[in-house]
């Protein structure tokens, strides 16, 4: 569960942890069970749950999801 001062990542920011572009980033929030919650107009998508959304697809830490070597790697084969 997140926690109210969970930090919010926008999706440009979880676009570019993962690899992949803001439209893959919506098709996951709809389609793939990454948790998203609308401010305003935008969509937020709170760390730790996209924390947990990485460890549950095993694609490594947060932190380097999508990064470099191996996390890319799986994310732009799906």
């Amino acid at each position: 569960m997140e926690r109210p001062t969970d930090p919010m990542l926008t999706m440009p920011e979880v676009a570019v942890r993962l690899g992949v572009c803001v439209a893959t980033v919506r098709r996951m929030i709809d389609r793939d069970g990454l948790s998203a919650k609308r401010v305003g107009r935008q969509y937020r998508v709170p760390a730790t749950a996209f924390e947990r959304w990485c460890e549950r697809l095993d694609v490594g830490s947060p932190t380097s999801c999508g990064g470099e070597g191996q996390a890319q790697g799986q994310a732009g084969e799906r």
